[in-house]
């Protein structure tokens, strides 16, 4: 799916600040690659600059399981899911830029992350309400802001991402992601580039509320008993890489990560990561 709307580049190793970011929070329904479903979609150019898509999904949970790499049955169906974005390319000042503004609707039950149909909270999922579908939408841009006038493909690009979820049925409410990437810093190497990102996976507090409901119901307030539920917050992520295009087909990408709350729990400690992405292209 996140080939056909949501799409987004991955200059980035961290995956929340790498491509499609909706699959990333509604995992239950939103299939990102190697995943594969049933699948038709339409696309429409309105003009040169934009384009109008639809498209239905099926939502089968049965495609995630490792014996159902191909699998044409629709056995295990739970509905579809809707997509509809809006793609727009301007070229303000002669530099490019791409904005995707999109929502789905799922046709699939979803359970409330909360209360039962009476406003109750309930811990079993059993008990809590169903909802008869699921909404999200999201906004995508990737927009360059400067170029050097001997080589427009120089310059600084700006890269946002940010999806809102079913505050009802969705343990996550999305998340946020903003970037800077400058490609051609020195004129010693044009083709190399220097990144920053920085994202944020925000946490439903209803789903903070059941967790702190069923540590209360158990009497358990140490964070170390296995009994314990972990409360979650948010997670911040940050990543600084530079891109080493040694050739046009060897690419390598040093990285430093930081990571804020990791499961978005605030008893882990802060961790700072070091990465190495390589690409060859053949």
């Amino acid at each position: 799916m996140g080939e056909d709307f949501n799409s987004a580049p991955c200059e980035f190793q961290n995956l929340t600040l790498c491509g499609s970011q909706v699959g990333k929070t509604v995992s239950e329904l939103w299939y990102n690659w190697p995943i594969t479903v049933w699948a038709a979609n339409i696309k429409y150019d309105l003009n040169s600059a934009s384009t109008l898509a639809l498209g239905v999904y099926e939502s089968n949970p049965e495609n995630t399981k490792r014996s159902k790499g191909f699998n044409l049955s629709t056995d295990g169906s739970k509905g579809v899911l809707i997509p509809v974005e809006w793609v727009w390319r301007p070229q303000p000042n002669g530099l490019n830029g791409i904005y995707r503004f999109g929502a789905f609707y799922s046709t699939a039950d979803a359970i409330d992350v909360l209360r039962d149909a009476q406003g109750e909270a309930q811990l079993l999922a059993q008990q809590r309400q169903v909802h008869s579908g699921k909404y999200n939408s999201w906004f995508v841009a990737q927009q360059q802001l400067t170029q050097h006038s001997d080589d427009p493909k120089r310059g600084l690009t700006l890269f946002l991402n940010l999806n809102i979820n079913d505050k009802a049925t969705s343990e996550l409410l999305g998340s946020q992601q903003i970037a800077l990437q400058y490609k051609g810093l020195s004129d010693a190497r044009p083709n190399d580039s220097i990144g920053l990102g920085v994202s944020r996976t925000e946490v439903n507090k209803q789903l903070r509320a059941r967790q702190r409901l069923e540590n209360e119901i158990n009497q358990i307030t140490d964070y170390q008993n296995p009994s314990y539920v972990p409360i979650q917050y948010d997670e911040t992520n940050v990543e600084l890489n530079y891109t080493f295009n040694w050739s046009p087909s060897v690419m390598l990408r040093p990285n430093l990560q930081f990571v804020h709350q990791a499961g978005g729990l605030k008893e882990i400690k802060d961790a700072w990561v070091f990465g190495l992405t390589t690409r060859l292209n053949f």
